[in-house]
């Protein structure tokens, strides 16, 4: 039973990492994150994750990532009526907070404090390359935040 908990967290986590390459990729090319991709890794997540309590018992850990993905999706959400986000980085923060919530709570924070600070390094070097101004892709710095948060905790 152990090696299945472990397999099923495995296979999420890869499910992520794949998703969340493409979404990166496809955020800094066209700056949007489409909504039939960021569902395909949501469904992914929910049923990794819900194989993986369900063969461990650990319902309070799903409970934990699920309360996470909705308070980052909150949190987002308030970001983007003060116009600094896109709906789409709204939307995805459901996803990564349930990674990071999965992990713990304290992921969560560093996770999206990784994400942000790697965003403001790229918008100021951006700022001196184009004084015009540009927007900004999240979505690969959200993911570089759930990674390196999912490599420290591993670690």
């Amino acid at each position: 039973m152990e090696f299945a908990y472990q397999f099923s967290v495995v296979i999420t986590w890869c499910w992520f990492i794949g998703t969340g390459l493409a979404l990166a990729r496809f955020d800094y090319l066209h700056h949007r994150l489409p909504n039939m991709w960021v569902a395909v890794t949501a469904v992914g997540c929910a049923g990794g994750f819900l194989v993986a309590a369900a063969l461990s018992n650990q319902w309070i850990v799903l409970g934990r990532a699920v309360l996470s993905g909705i308070v980052l999706m909150f949190a987002y959400g308030a970001a983007s009526l003060l116009g600094g986000m896109g709906m789409g980085d709204v939307k995805y923060a459901l996803v990564v907070g349930t990674y990071l919530g999965w992990l713990g709570w304290e992921y969560l924070w560093w996770g999206t404090f990784i994400a942000f600070a790697m965003a403001a390094v790229y918008a100021i070097w951006i700022h001196f390359r184009d004084s015009r101004g540009a927007n900004i892709p999240f979505g690969p710095f959200m993911v570089c935040g759930v990674i390196i948060s999912g490599i420290a905790y591993a670690g």
